[in-house]
């Protein structure tokens, strides 16, 4: 599926681990310390026979292709993990069209079907949904072209990328992930089209044969993180024919036997699925010229007087000097450097001392242009923030957060992130039905480094609830507090 040359498509074994990675692996790994699968993704296939029907509804129509869908008179959806829970994913190939249609949360309604979004793609070509745009996966990447298929590991071979979940991703997507969805911008988290594989050096040879063919994709063309949901996750489809028994081997590999992967060098054209191909049959295509500003690139916050580094990617030849602005609500109000090198194999950076004196605000951009060719240039994709100091104290509960299931007699680590000075303890309580149900400390460490935890033990005589939360509060000044953002079970 998609041209040969396509990023899913390709290789990335030889490519430089991401500078990210360590911490990455070590946020992922917290969540779960192996991957995880699920095999609920069937796929339909159709042909110019099926008729088009358009959807009666969208959540999401500013972001979905209003176009007839070919949905069959019995599609297949993904199936439940349980009662009434799911994304409710339908995928149909039209093998006429050549066109792979995806759609999220569909249920029928009077007159037809309701759909969360709406994507559409030609899989002859290498087009990506506009920039900012969704698609049935939170990084607006087509579900079926990383989904694990029965037919590729009998043949003894996957020959593309393979679909991640995680749990929680910063709020930043990088090439080729078209849409952002995360809890935080602190590059603590990888975002929406972050690259991972299985190190070369990790030993598969005594892997059963399904397993094996899995495990080899890992290591050659990796994985991608498309989409908000289960811990580390990968997609299958559901076929009689896989021995689960012996695929649950994968799934006890080690996090840390994966890394990062920095493709960046791989992009054509930040608009474009295209691949720089080096090898092999498939000339390499010539390159078109673009800058593209990877920081600041949305949701940072960076005070006046201190150091920043500026930094791009950029493809063909923009020529060998860049200008630098500093944009304020979409006006330029300073040049930060007039003239600085584009950089080198593909990236660029610029260190930015910025003056005490600027103005503050949260509506800042950085533009950085070419030269000698000023047509060639790029923004920042989102706004970031210049501040006077110290960022305000806060305190932001980051587990449980909403939708946990925990056992009594079990235990489990509650866990927050804080900002500025909130103080050195807080107090940690219980809540039931947005009521005080039991003080579980009433002190202990903020912790450090901007995360805190505490290890909790449930009691065997909890009561049984589906609307319990957490609250952390600041001892010092319990004004600085936060909740769970949605009720989590103890069964």
């Amino acid at each position: 599926m998609f041209p040969a040359d396509n990023i899913w498509n390709t290789p990335i074994d030889d490519m430089p681990v991401d500078s990210h990675s360590a911490t990455w692996i070590a946020t992922l790994r917290a969540r779960s310390s192996v991957l995880d699968y699920n095999v609920r993704f069937p796929y339909n296939v159709v042909d110019a026979s099926v008729a088009h029907q358009y959807i009666q509804e969208f959540e999401f129509p500013g972001e979905s292709d209003d176009v007839g869908y070919p949905i069959p008179a019995s599609p297949k959806i993904e199936s439940e993990w349980a009662p009434g829970e799911s994304d409710y994913h339908m995928l149909i190939v039209d093998l006429g069209s050549h066109e792979l249609y995806e759609l999220n949360y569909v249920h029928t309604v009077p007159g037809g079907w309701y759909s969360g979004a709406g994507a559409v793609w030609d899989y002859t070509t290498n087009n990506l949904r506009p920039a900012g745009w969704t698609s049935t996966d939170a990084a607006g990447l087509p579900v079926l072209a990383g989904l694990i298929r029965y037919d590729e590991v009998t043949a003894g071979s996957i020959n593309h990328a393979l679909r991640l979940t995680i749990y929680d991703s910063d709020s930043s997507y990088v090439w080729p992930a078209r849409h952002m969805s995360g809890v935080s911008s602190n590059g603590q988290r990888p975002g929406m089209g972050q690259y991972f594989r299985l190190k070369s050096s990790y030993d598969i040879s005594g892997f059963s044969p399904q397993s094996k063919v899995i495990l080899q994709a890992l290591k050659t063309y990796g994985m991608i993180v498309a989409d908000n949901g289960a811990y580390n996750c990968l997609s299958m489809e559901p076929n009689a024919g896989w021995n689960m028994g012996d695929l649950e081997e994968i799934f006890e590999v080690d996090m840390n036997n994966y890394e990062a992967v920095d493709v960046r060098s791989l992009m054509v054209d930040k608009d474009s699925g295209q691949a720089r191909i080096t090898s092999g049959s498939i000339s390499t295509p010539t390159p078109t010229p673009s800058i593209t500003v990877t920081s600041p690139n949305g949701g940072e916050s960076w005070k006046r007087g201190t150091t920043h580094t500026i930094t791009w990617s950029y493809s063909g030849s923009p020529g060998s000097t860049v200008k630098i602005v500093l944009l304020k609500g979409g006006t330029e109000v300073s040049t930060i450097a007039s003239s600085v090198s584009t950089g080198s194999g593909g990236t660029g950076s610029y260190i930015w001392p910025i003056s005490s004196s600027v103005t503050t605000g949260s509506d800042f951009k950085v533009s950085i242009q070419s030269t000698s060719q000023p047509t060639i240039k790029d923004t920042s994709n989102t706004s970031f923030a210049i501040t006077s100091g110290t960022p305000p104290p806060s305190i932001t509960v980051t587990s449980p957060n909403g939708g946990e299931s925990w056992k009594r007699g079990t235990t489990h680590t509650i866990t927050w992130d804080y900002a500025g000075t909130p103080g050195s303890t807080v107090k940690i309580e219980l809540l039931k039905g947005d009521a005080l149900y039991k003080v579980l400390t009433p002190g202990t460490s903020i912790g450090r480094a901007n995360h805190g935890s505490y290890s909790w033990k449930l009691s065997a005589t909890t009561a049984l609830g589906t609307n319990y939360k957490i609250r952390v509060t600041s001892i010092s000044n319990s004004v600085n507090r936060d909740t769970s953002n949605a009720n989590f079970i103890i069964n």
